[in-house]
């Protein structure tokens, strides 16, 4: 999972509220919402003749963008069923707490919550994650502990996990170059008292570029390569290739590849896809991409080469409201001589105006959204500064953490790779300087 610059496609994943809800903390007080921006999808799936309903997701954001109450309904014969609903609190502009109810009994009951801890810095240091069992006892389910170097960069990430008693012990450490680039993750368990090395990835640069990486690991005192990746770049610092290298006999061999060409707006124009074959690359399926006057992307289409031929596959349309956000995502698949409903999100706005509209430069995006493996959040920072990035999932366990160093102010894009992680819905948060954002995405495996 890296940080890129080239990839400028986006989507948003949200729309307008129909009522107000408010958090536990102001239902307890009796307080009204602070809440004056509201984002409301609904998702379909296909069928031959129509799009069927099947789910809705509300988000609502106070004054200042930050996410409070993440809602979920379903469909089925029944009608529209409530299901999950996600309730944040913040001090300040640090998340403290993130609880999660499921309806029951005609009522929200909270089964899980994660409290999260800082430094004077404002870095996290402890999120603890707690479970209801079946005595609706809320006990402990994870604690993940973050630290840092003298020069404020993510050192160590060490998580627990509770089986009875807290065990399933696993660390993260981080090793960084005299630019601050990462150059080394190296993952370990804690077995039998001692911690035992897992997994290791390398990071390469050239003049402080990224251009690949390589993971190995451990089977017992060996270690072991598994895969690698080279990137690739023309003159203009573009990103035109990324190569990936499979493990064979403890040697590496040609796996598959990525391509990509730019129209003269810098913009990805195609992308190839070709797997190695014996002794040459195979027949390539490609994706091209489609843009509106003000740079927006309108269509992503997928093709894949059979016999010389480009043959039909997959077709994504969007389409944008006057601020340029996403108020139509339709996704087909290719079905012999057709094209098959497979997916449809639609999306509106609610108190958004010209004077009040939800800020580009406080609002993180991600396309495409749901996703199988890759997708590129896309955000805007005022400040030059260093980038934190958090995935977790919804109960708030953090996943994953990478920190950027020296991103210059302004439009910013990272790439986040979904490997090891099933199918649901995350949340992703990112703290630049005195920023924060929050969103979610969906994997969908």
């Amino acid at each position: 999972m890296k940080y890129l610059v080239s990839f400028t496609i986006l989507i948003i994943a949200s729309c307008i509220i129909k009522s107000q809800p408010i958090t536990q903390t102001e239902r307890n007080a009796g307080l009204e919402p602070k809440i004056n921006k509201y984002i409301y999808s609904e998702t379909y799936s296909g069928s031959d003749t129509a799009w069927i309903l099947t789910n809705t997701r509300t988000q609502s954001f106070d004054n200042t963008n930050k996410l409070n109450i993440f809602e979920q309904e379903k469909y089925d014969s029944n009608g529209a069923q409530k299901d999950t609903r996600w309730e944040h609190t913040y001090t300040g502009n640090l998340l403290t707490e993130l609880k999660v109810f499921s309806w029951k009994d005609n009522d929200w009951q909270l089964t899980s919550k994660t409290l999260f801890e800082y430094d004077e810095n404002g870095k996290i240091t402890t999120n603890t994650n707690y479970f209801k069992n079946d005595d609706g006892e809320m006990l402990i389910g994870s604690i993940t502990l973050t630290s840092y170097d003298e020069n404020g960069r993510i050192s160590e990430i060490t998580s627990y996990r509770s089986q009875g008693v807290m065990a399933d012990t696993n660390k993260q450490i981080n090793t960084y170059d005299n630019d601050g680039n990462m150059i080394e993750l190296l993952n370990q368990k804690y077995r039998n008292g001692n911690w035992v090395n897992n997994n290791v990835t390398y990071f390469f640069y050239n003049n402080g570029k990224y251009v690949g990486q390589e993971y190995k690991f451990w089977y017992g005192p060996e270690l072991l390569i598994d895969y690698m990746d080279s990137i690739f770049y023309d003159n203009q610092d573009r990103r035109i290739a990324r190569v990936h290298y499979k493990a064979y006999d403890d040697e590496y061999e040609l796996d598959y590849r990525y391509t990509w060409s730019y129209d003269e707006n810098n913009r990805i124009a195609e992308e190839y896809y070709q797997d190695w074959v014996a002794i040459d690359w195979g027949e390539p399926s490609k994706v091209t991409f489609s843009y509106d006057e003000k740079g927006n992307l309108t269509e992503r289409h997928k093709m894949q080469m059979r016999s010389d031929e480009w043959t039909e596959k997959e077709i994504t349309y969007i389409s944008y409201n006057e601020y340029d956000y996403v108020t139509d995502f339709q996704f087909y698949i290719w079905l012999v001589t057709d094209w098959l409903r497979n997916t449809r999100m639609t999306y509106e706005y609610g108190e958004v105006s010209v004077n009040d509209k939800i800020a580009k430069s406080t609002t993180a995006m991600n396309y495409p959204n749901p996703f199988t493996t890759e997708t590129n959040i896309k955000f805007f920072v005022k400040d030059s500064g260093k980038l934190i990035i958090k995935i977790m999932d919804l109960n708030g366990n953090v996943l994953r953490i990478d920190q950027i160093t020296n991103p210059s102010a302004g439009e910013q894009n990272y790439q986040f790779n979904s490997s090891n992680l099933p199918s649901g819905i995350y949340f992703y948060s990112i703290e630049s300087n005195n920023e924060s954002f929050f969103n979610s995405f969906i994997i969908n495996k």
